[in-house]
């Protein structure tokens, strides 16, 4: 179906997600004033609404029928834009380690070259397992750092910038064994033959 029939609901709240990176990066940049630290509140609030925008999409893919190509591809990018945009504001903040977005980020462009030869292939890839607790893992990171500041000091006991930065350590390590899985399993396979139809995993 072309791209006129991928067109649904699902997948324009994915395109409506990625659009959100403008003023959540405005906000991310504007929370930077020490003036303007109270703007947080306002950037964590947008970004835990796109992560439940991830999950309705998703959802309402399924329910209604509507698992597209398309929505395979956009879904995965969206969270990759948001969650890039999120950390590098976050790391001129001095909040995040520079060096563990760079490994991030590396990560993710490469898979997404994979993706783009391996849909020049015929092939869609879906979101692994692995790589869905890789961006939970990241989201979480980054909820933690835009918290209030009455909790940047400690919670229960527990510095929750220092949590958030392990929480982001172990997202790079499970992004890059998922990144690993992705391109074990691009290269094992044989290449489709032009007759052959497309496939892809059944995920959005």
């Amino acid at each position: 179906m072309g791209a006129r029939g991928d067109w649904n609901l699902p997948n324009a709240l994915t395109v409506a997600r990625m659009v959100a990176v403008l003023p959540l990066g405005a906000l991310l940049w504007l929370g930077a004033d020490p003036a303007y630290t109270f703007v947080d509140a306002f950037a964590l609030a947008l970004f835990a609404l796109t992560l439940a925008t991830d999950l309705l999409d998703g959802w309402l893919a399924r329910r209604m029928g509507q698992v597209t190509g398309l929505g395979k591809m956009l879904d995965p990018l969206a969270d990759k834009v948001i969650i890039a945009a999120c950390l590098v504001f976050l790391v001129e903040r001095r909040v995040a380690p520079a060096w563990a977005v760079a490994a991030i980020l590396v990560r993710e462009f490469a898979v997404t070259g994979l993706r783009s030869i391996a849909q020049g292939r015929g092939e869609v890839f879906g979101a692994s397992q692995l790589a869905k607790a890789k961006t939970a893992l990241q989201s979480v990171a980054i909820l933690l750092f835009l918290a209030p500041p009455t909790l940047l000091h400690r919670f229960e006991g527990a510095d929750v910038l220092v949590l958030g930065r392990w929480v982001l350590y172990a997202s790079v390590l499970v992004a890059w064994v998922s990144g690993a899985q992705y391109f074990y399993g691009f290269f094992k396979a044989p290449a489709p033959s032009a007759s052959a139809p497309a496939t892809g995993p059944a995920t959005r």
